[in-house]
């Protein structure tokens, strides 16, 4: 199951199979579930299964509505809706007021039974990650309450892969959240996000969003 992890953030399985290096500075060349980061959502549905996401219950707005996140599943309720090989669904974050809808992050969420579950998911991608890049990113690790669960027993635990060249990120992140707080949000308790951004938005999210 690894092994397909990782290669779903890859374009093409043939990648590893040839051994072939993909430059780390281009995160153009990684998918997940078929998408990546500077192409345009409309390349995958209509302007008006977009616009539909945007008003439902699954997006969610950054500050001065400048980038959105908005949500792909499986089921029904989903009007961006694709059937989904490994992630549970996939978030994907453009500018809501670009018609073009270019696409600026894109995570998908691997649902775990446990925490150890998602601990060791999580170790052997990074782990993966880092044979694979090498010296070609810079590794920051950190862990952090969950900051909507007032009552501080929600943690996330995250892996930041930042590219030398462009800046542009890969995180491969763990959220442990109590029980009891995610039945009240029903959601999982506990899930990786693995995502793929680019500058601009991991500075937005940096400088701007929660000022």
């Amino acid at each position: 199951m690894i092994k397909k992890l990782i290669q779903i953030i890859f374009s093409s399985i043939l990648v590893f199979n040839l051994q072939i290096k993909v430059s780390a500075n281009d995160l153009t060349d990684f998918e997940i579930e078929g998408f990546s980061i500077n192409q345009n959502l409309t390349d995958f549905f209509d302007e008006s299964a977009i616009k539909e996401e945007l008003n439902s219950k699954f997006a969610v707005f950054y500050k001065n509505d400048k980038f959105a996140d908005i949500t792909v599943g499986e089921t029904a309720e989903h009007p961006m809706r694709k059937d989904l090989d490994i992630y549970k669904e996939v978030s994907i974050t453009i500018k809501p007021k670009d018609k073009t809808y270019k696409i600026y992050s894109v995570g998908g969420t691997i649902v775990c039974k446990t925490k150890d579950e998602c601990h060791k998911i999580q170790k052997e991608i990074v782990t993966d990650l880092i044979n694979y890049f090498g010296s070609d990113v810079d590794l920051n690790k950190w862990e952090e309450k969950y900051q909507g669960d007032k009552t501080g027993k929600s943690m996330v635990y995250g892996n930041e892969f930042i590219f030398s060249q462009t800046n542009d990120s890969i995180n491969v992140n763990f959220y442990s959240l109590d029980k009891d707080y995610a039945n009240i949000e029903n959601y999982y308790d506990q899930y990786l996000i693995v995502s793929v951004s680019d500058y601009e938005f991991d500075k937005f999210l940096r400088e701007e969003a929660y000022d």
